[in-house]
């Protein structure tokens, strides 16, 4: 059995109790509680984004907050939503996936197709999963959680939300410094990525953090994951640092230890 750190986070649709797997996460739980902006950044498998979807769902079960707002930089690989198929739901989905499949493991199964609301156009729809569970299933998802694009979060404010900001690595600081100052009265916002895996040169996350630490502003925090916090498969460890020298090598200007 897995260490488990602090107490029970949430409960899966199938009853069973979510735990900090690492010291770190159980750190990022705090640091979420006691701050209206966090800053997320370290390595792939470290388990960032989950953590910072249960504490999400986990806010908005418990009425703190009254919906939930995802979004991230459609950038990656040398892609934009521009190049992809589809309305902006089907440009979305393949970027949101590991958000959905997060809300999926945690939300009760549904009895029906659900959707999400995406930038205030028709919704986005996630897949019917057969399940025999029979546990008491939240209201309508669709009111409650929005997918906003980067690019459709300008001149909005979201008042008592929970904003994720994902993959930030691949936001310019323009897009941060807008992201940013989205936030409204009794909202938090967690902004998280990795600097060393960007597809961006102009990488705002560095930036960001390089400003903070230099002058840092009350209510907001950083909290950085390293290699020895990866709960994934253990083999990631030695991918990562397969590639990191080469890495630094080659993105001398995107690569910081700050």
């Amino acid at each position: 059995m897995s260490e488990k750190f602090g107490g029970p986070l949430i409960k899966t649709n199938r009853g069973n109790k979510l735990y900090a797997k690492t010291q770190k996460q159980e750190d990022l739980v705090d640091t979420i509680v006691n701050n209206q902006i966090t800053i997320c950044h370290g390595p792939a498998g470290t388990g960032k984004t989950f953590v910072t979807t249960v504490m999400a769902v986990g806010a908005l079960l418990e009425g703190i907050v009254d919906k939930i707002v995802i979004t991230r930089p459609a950038v990656q690989a040398g892609e934009d939503l521009g190049f992809l198929p589809g309305d902006i739901d089907a440009k979305l989905n393949p970027y949101l996936k590991p958000i959905y499949d997060i809300l999926e493991l945690i939300y009760p199964k549904p009895s029906k197709e659900h959707t999400f609301h995406s930038s205030g156009k028709k919704k986005t729809k996630i897949p019917k999963t057969e399940s025999k569970q029979t546990s008491t299933e939240l209201p309508d998802w669709s009111d409650k959680i929005e997918i906003v694009p980067f690019a459709f979060m300008r001149g909005r404010t979201f008042h008592n939300s929970f904003i994720i900001a994902d993959e930030c690595q691949n936001a310019t600081k323009e897009q941060l410094r807008m992201i940013m100052t989205r936030i409204g009265m009794n909202s938090k916002m967690v902004i998280d990525g990795d600097v060393k895996q960007t597809d961006i040169h102009n990488n705002g996350l560095k930036f960001l953090i390089k400003k903070l630490e230099q002058k840092p502003i009350n209510d907001i925090s950083i909290i950085e994951f390293s290699k020895s916090d990866i709960v994934k498969n253990k083999i990631i460890n030695d991918i990562e640092g397969l590639f990191e020298s080469d890495h630094y090598k080659d993105n001398p200007d995107i690569i910081s230890n700050h």
